[in-house]
């Protein structure tokens, strides 16, 4: 949910045609309780982690839209597995904008209206968190090398106005 503007992004299915799935970005409004837009995902896409930017205009959400399948290895079978990339998407526009790319990029969250965290793991398996400034484009390893797994609610950011 987005604090700035009281609106909710989540994803569902769309449910007029079930053949092929179609998963589908909402954004209803909680004040009014009305659809404020709504982004239909192509056939077979997934769409996973929507995250508000603090500024409450852009949702932010893990894909493989537009993403290229990627060779995958578990457990000595090597199959086609989708780039799961983050994508930005403004209410206002017709189309998200691909912001990364993987291999496997998950859960991202905002430190500012102008930069994305993000956990990426790369081809060989290995996680780490990364930035992304939105109006370059310049991506930053944050921590390279995690070790385990990585939880849905997995970060947090605190903001600091010391001296304010």
């Amino acid at each position: 949910m987005s604090a700035a503007s009281q609106v909710l992004a989540y994803v569902g299915l769309d449910e007029s045609d079930l053949s092929p799935q179609r998963l589908v970005l909402y954004v209803v409004n909680l004040k009014t309780w009305r659809l404020e837009a709504q982004w239909e995902a192509p056939p077979d896409t997934e769409v996973a982690w929507p995250a508000w930017s603090p500024d409450g205009n852009t949702v932010a959400f893990v894909t493989n839209f537009g993403h290229p399948d990627e060779r995958c290895r578990d457990e000595g079978y090597t199959y086609p597995c989708p780039d799961l990339g983050i994508d930005v998407w403004s209410i206002d526009a017709a189309q998200p904008l691909a912001l990364v790319s993987g291999p496997h990029a998950y859960a991202p969250f905002w430190t500012n209206p102008n930069e994305l965290v993000f956990w990426r793991q790369d081809a060989q398996g290995t996680l780490g968190l990364w930035s992304v400034t939105l109006s370059t484009g310049d991506e930053t390893a944050l921590v390279t090398h995690w070790e385990g797994d990585i939880a849905e609610e997995s970060a947090s950011v605190r903001s600091s106005n010391v001296g304010a």
